[in-house]
């Protein structure tokens, strides 16, 4: 895969899972760590196959900023058509070469036109990374069957990304008060960023006055 330019994202990005707050958190991110100028695009897959939103994607764009293209219901986009009754040899192997995941390898590879698409889908994580291409971040439900790990860490990373360490008792604390939501947590640890000014962790008692 061609590496990404520090000013642009890469070519393409799977936002795997159905957590619409963590799917919003993701483009937010995106946003900051590349702020621009880059135009925004959003396109739903069920009004287009894979070879037209490719091809809309790889046209030229003249004294345009980059592009992304955020594309909701991408899971459409992976069903592969079932081979025809009776189809040849030369007729499979020209089906192998236009199915989903090599026409995607082929679109990251390719240079030309600066523009990043974001594919939304319910792709597991494992799946998502066996495809061997784009880059896959998770936006599925952070807690699970033990309680809050997965939340945890996120929200301990999450205050990493503000300069802060989040303890344990400060950790249990904020979730105890916001819940399993991802919006919460960050908002929250914006505040509580703010509010520790030069002291790097986040300590239990300010969560507990502040959330």
């Amino acid at each position: 895969m061609p590496p990404s330019s520090p000013s642009s994202p890469p070519r393409l990005l799977l936002f795997c899972g159905k957590d619409e707050e963590l799917r919003e958190i993701a483009l937010q991110d995106l946003r900051k760590r590349f702020p621009g100028p880059l135009e925004w695009e959003r396109t739903d897959a069920r009004q287009s196959t894979l070879a037209e939103l490719l091809a809309h994607a790889s046209s030229p764009m003249l004294f345009a900023a980059p592009r992304v293209i955020v594309v909701s219901h991408a899971d459409r986009l992976f069903k592969r058509p079932a081979p025809r009754k009776g189809a040849d040899e030369k007729e499979g192997a020209a089906a192998k070469d236009n199915a989903p995941t090599a026409l995607l390898q082929r679109f990251e590879r390719a240079g030309g036109a600066q523009t990043t698409l974001v594919l939304l889908t319910s792709l597991p994580m494992r799946e998502a990374r066996a495809l061997g291409t784009g880059t896959a971040v998770s936006c599925w439900p952070l807690q699970d069957r033990e309680g809050f790990p997965e939340l945890t860490r996120w929200a301990a990373d999450r205050a990493r990304a503000l300069g802060k360490t989040l303890g344990t008792e400060a950790s249990t604390a904020l979730l105890a008060r916001t819940g399993s939501s991802p919006a919460q947590i960050l908002t929250a640890l914006n505040a509580l960023a703010i509010l520790a000014g030069e002291a790097k962790e986040i300590p239990a008692a300010s969560v507990e006055a502040l959330v």
